[in-house]
């Protein structure tokens, strides 16, 4: 079973990516070529080289960005697809002959969560295709308030699951690739990825004063926020934070007489603490505090008191000498708290200032609808971005833009509710506990320290946004997460032992499973439909109909057509009219059956057999801005099958345009 769920996930992981990829592609063929380039090229270069590729893979998160904007000109959100292709290219040789390698304690909420999204994330990507391949291929069809079309939800569903199940297989990988080699590990994976941060922070230093717009042609730079190599400030500051308690830890262990040494990871921790600042991220702050508070907590004891002290006094006056003489005009994550959140110390404005970093602008009070509305399976994973303006609207509140949940724990339960995030919070809750153990002892420690002041740093940040949507901060904290079990490791080896699932676990994960996938397959299919959500937050939808050009009165549905559309004067109109006219010209020997659906419930079953017009007319709902009409045919054909001149759609039924009417004629058809 293990090796089974494996390749499930391993399989999965490679179809996400490669609708990403062909998604991407489309725009851009740049993209599409260096993604499977990278792919090939790394899946030969861990065969041939192994690990070591790892140490370009790895760091390269930090450059992606400032790489295509130098190369290519423009940059965006997908230019991580050709760095997903190439560590999946790393992860496919070891992953299709292996089984897990989670630590027994994790291995069952891992595999849960892993397999979770694997076949989950196929059934939502139909679901916003209103299970239709063809609207695939549809850039002016709304999914959402927001206006956003289904390839866009595609692309956007695929990218975070792959960020996602990659970081898993990854992590996986981890322990089955460091048993006990602690120093390889970090030859190639955390000194790489640091030393790309440093980098990144060296140009956060030259944006900061007074060159913002340097590799910055984002809003970032118009604000005057430092974005380092990533283009974002939020993401630059995060990371950069993340490492910031390693830098401390390494100065901490240098020997006295190797001054030059302490020298230049003084200048480095200066160059951090300047770009934490000058990106103007609230996140990154809170990371870097906490941070540095758990590695003088952790480490105290086991390195000299009077270093500590010293260290910590100068990076005082040197932070202080930052925001000094940084620019006005770089607006510090201090100011943004200042001028946004608290602008005085009253009592009222305090307690609005401490509701706005829980709610963040609405997003917390439409994530709560959404967890309320769907506990068990949420709204589908990647389901957030696309889905929090109807929710918001729904809340009395429209145009809010497309953003996260302002808390990884309750986007994870507004996306894939209990049943989907039991995994995780099983893996998380053990985890959190484990923290509270001692970091090691002798040299290690303030090692184990900057590890974990990484870790919990990220975890309290996460509480008030999501920054490990990036992939270079979910990298990081991977890699500080595996540093540190391995670092704090039991002398029994506890919390990386590995051993087989027994008959208890496996049937544990196939019942949460099995009731996962049914529940996200029925709502899928009923409530979170794109119509069905369209009619309650008031969008149109439309597909699969078009004007016959000989008569402007009519239109043709093609094998499968939905129309929400707004119900005129809905306090005066009760009937919708329905006419059903031509089909297949052939029906008169092979008859058409027509259903059609008045939101959820069919309404109608006809069996065509000619022309001959027919009307009903329907009930229109009560007390809603909008109805739905879905209208299928056994089967459509086309002009040209049957030696006549016309458009080239598809043709399933000629229905009327729809009209309205407060009382139907006497002796018409009704459906109430």
């Amino acid at each position: 079973m293990e090796r089974l769920t494996k390749r499930i996930v391993v399989v999965s992981t490679i179809g996400a990516l490669s609708l990403l990829v062909y998604l991407v592609g489309r725009g851009s063929s740049q993209i599409f070529s260096t993604a499977v380039a990278a792919f090939v090229l790394s899946c030969a270069l861990s065969i041939v080289a192994g690990d070591l590729a790892l140490s370009v893979i790895l760091p390269i998160t930090c450059f992606i960005p400032a790489l295509f904007l130098v190369l290519t000109g423009v940059s965006n959100l997908w230019d991580f697809s050709p760095w997903i292709a190439a560590l999946l290219g790393f992860l496919m040789p070891q992953n299709l002959r292996a089984g897990w390698s989670f630590p027994s304690r994790w291995k069952a909420p891992l595999i849960l969560w892993s397999v979770s999204l694997a076949l989950s994330w196929p059934i939502i990507a139909a679901r916003e295709v209103d299970f239709a391949l063809p609207l695939l291929n549809r850039y002016d069809l709304w999914s959402s308030r927001a206006g956003v079309p289904p390839p866009f939800v595609l692309t956007w569903t695929a990218s975070v699951v792959c960020l996602n199940m990659i970081g898993l297989l990854w992590l996986d990988w981890l322990f089955g690739a460091y048993p006990r080699d602690l120093k390889r590990f970090e030859t190639r994976i955390v000194w790489p990825i640091l030393a790309a941060s440093v980098i990144g922070a060296a140009v956060g230093v030259y944006q900061s004063f007074g060159h913002a717009g340097f590799l910055n042609p984002t809003v970032y730079g118009v604000w005057g926020r430092a974005t380092g190599t990533m283009l974002d400030g939020n993401a630059f500051g995060t990371m950069t934070a993340t490492w910031l308690p390693t830098t401390l830890a390494v100065l901490f262990q240098l020997r006295s007489r190797r001054k030059w040494a302490a020298g230049v990871w003084l200048a480095v921790i200066l160059a951090f603490a300047i770009s934490i600042w000058a990106s103007g991220s609230r996140t990154a702050l809170l990371t870097a505090v906490v941070g540095t508070t758990v590695l003088v907590a952790s480490s105290w004891h086991s390195v000299n008191p009077t270093k500590v002290l010293l260290t910590f006094g100068l990076l005082i006056v040197l932070v202080a000498g930052v925001v000094v003489l940084t620019p006005a005009s770089t607006p510090g994550p201090w100011r943004r708290i200042h001028e946004e959140l608290i602008p005085d110390l009253s009592l009222r404005t305090l307690g609005r200032g401490l509701f706005q970093f829980w709610d963040r602008n609405r997003y917390g009070t439409a994530a709560a609808r959404m967890i309320a509305e769907h506990p068990l399976v949420g709204v589908g994973v990647g389901g957030f971005h696309v889905q929090v303006r109807d929710a918001a609207y729904v809340n009395g509140y429209d145009g809010l833009p497309p953003d996260n949940a302002q808390n990884w724990f309750r986007h994870q339960l507004a996306e894939m509710g209990i049943l989907g995030s039991i995994g995780l919070l099983i893996f998380s809750g053990t985890f959190i506990w484990l923290l509270f153990r001692p970091c090691g002892r002798g040299n290690g420690r303030p090692f184990a320290g900057a590890a974990k002041g990484g870790i919990v740093g990220i975890g309290v940040a996460s509480l008030l946004g999501m920054p490990t949507q990036n992939p270079a901060v979910l990298v990081s904290f991977l890699a500080l997460t595996f540093w540190w079990l391995r670092l704090t490791e039991p002398a029994d080896g506890e919390t990386t032992t590995r051993s087989p699932l027994g008959a208890r676990e496996w049937t544990f994960i196939g019942g949460i499973l099995g009731c996962f996938l049914a529940g996200t397959a029925y709502v899928g299919w009923t409530e979170l439909r794109p119509p069905y959500r369209a009619i309650r937050a008031d969008w149109k939808y439309q597909y699969g109909f078009h004007d016959d050009v000989e008569n402007s009165e009519v239109r043709w549905t093609e094998g499968k057509a939905v129309d929400v559309f707004p119900i005129e004067q809905p306090n005066e109109y009760r009937w919708l009219k329905l006419v059903i006219g031509a089909v297949a010209p052939d029906a008169d020997q092979r008859p058409v059956v027509v259903n059609v659906w008045r939101d959820h419930e069919l309404i109608l079953r006809l069996t065509r057999r000619s022309d001959v017009q027919k009307t009903w007319y329907v009930g229109v709902p009560k007390g809603r801005k909008m109805m739905m009409v879905q209208i299928e045919v056994s089967r459509s054909w086309r002009a040209v099958d049957y030696g006549r001149r016309g458009d080239p759609w598809e043709r399933g039924v000629a229905v009327g345009k729809w009209t309205f009417a407060y009382d139907p004629p006497k002796g018409e058809l009704l459906i109430h």
